[in-house]
């Protein structure tokens, strides 16, 4: 199975949203691999253009935000 998860922080200023998603990311860096009770879930950064990141934002409707897109895969 596979899940994409777009992780956009939402902080009162732009450097609180750059700092809490780095810690996200370095957060996901540190363990790629969760494990649930079920199955393990390995948690890697989607590779995605910036031309594609702002199509994603236009398909939601929405007005770009600082993000990142993840994709989760059972082993």
């Amino acid at each position: 199975m596979q899940m994409w998860f777009l992780i956009t922080p939402y902080a009162a200023t732009a450097p609180e949203n750059a700092f809490l998603l780095g810690r996200i990311i370095q957060a996901l860096l540190d363990r790629p691999l969760l494990r649930d009770q079920a199955a393990n879930l390995r948690v890697t950064p989607a590779s995605m253009n910036t031309a594609e990141h702002l199509q994603l934002w236009q398909a939601l409707q929405q007005p770009y935000r600082l993000s990142a897109v993840y994709l989760v895969q059972t082993n």
